[in-house]
């Protein structure tokens, strides 16, 4: 692993990314138009904005995910360095966890935490996937199968897997957008916890503007389709956070407030220019 940068120090430069999905049939659609921004290292960044406005293809851009097909050809223009030089088709310094459950049914918790070293070709034995179970309060189940836990578990799971080898940047796509409400809160409070223990540099995506702001250290909200940065929000307050703190917090109603504002306003413009709504 190369050494960590200085904190504040830019660590990915967005600069006017451009994705355009060209089907074989149908109209071409311009997901992303010259979206410009950077991530600092051992922040978080949040990712906001109308439904369908190109943050998970921003994200995917930045995984180097975004592949043509025989089905669909991806163009993508602009530039996305990481560390300072141009992103590697699936770069190890990055991880991804998807919103999606990943895990394999038939591997036990411990196995599936154990799976990106195998595919590493590492063999560390149990130590560090035991040790992020242990911090993520699942030690005692790690003999268990997905099948006989919970939702959230699960979800534990899943960031655990994705931590195991160590990436120096994390990419979340609404990890924890199809929990439950309750559910939901516990992953939060206890995905602070585990990134406090390093402070790994994150890009998350999300359309929940509590959560961005529990989580966020910046917020970033992106334009109707085709999505481009409409406006970037430092976030006012002070860590370690929780649920209770960050709504009793002096800060909050302001920014939420304006998060809200932006995202209507955008939410607004993609209502009237929609098919159908005669917009144009």
């Amino acid at each position: 692993m190369s050494e960590r940068p200085d904190p504040g120090a830019a660590v990915i430069d967005v600069d006017r990314l451009v994705v355009r999905f060209r089907p074989r049939s149908g109209a071409d659609v311009l997901a992303v138009r010259d979206a410009t921004f950077t991530v600092k290292s051992g922040e978080i960044l949040c990712l906001v904005g109308p439904s369908g406005c190109g943050k998970s293809t921003a994200l995917n851009a930045i995984a180097g995910l975004l592949a043509s097909d025989e089905h669909i050809q991806i163009e993508v223009a602009g530039s996305i360095n990481v560390f300072g030089a141009p992103l590697r088709k699936q770069d190890r310094r990055l991880g991804y966890m998807f919103q999606q459950d990943t895990l394999l049914p038939w591997r036990t918790a411990l196995q599936n935490v154990e799976l990106p070293l195998t595919f590493q070709g590492r063999n560390d034995g149990h130590g560090r996937p035991m040790e992020l179970l242990r911090l993520a309060g699942l030690a005692a189940f790690a003999h268990r199968y997905p099948k006989e836990l919970s939702g959230g578990m699960r979800k534990r799971i899943q960031l655990v897997q994705v931590l195991a080898h160590d990436p120096e940047i994390l990419l979340m796509d609404e990890p924890f957008g199809a929990l439950d409400a309750q559910t939901k809160t516990i992953m939060q409070n206890e995905f602070l916890h585990v990134w406090d223990r390093d402070r790994k540099t994150i890009v998350f995506v999300t359309h929940d503007l509590n959560e961005a702001i529990l989580l966020g250290d910046r917020i970033i909200c992106m334009t109707a389709r085709p999505g481009g940065i409409k406006a970037e929000f430092p976030v006012p307050i002070e860590r370690p956070r929780s649920t209770e703190t960050i709504l009793n917090h002096p800060a909050y109603p302001r920014l939420f407030s304006e998060l809200w504002n932006a995202l209507r306003e955008e939410a607004d413009k993609a209502m009237r220019t929609a098919p159908g709504t005669g917009g144009v």
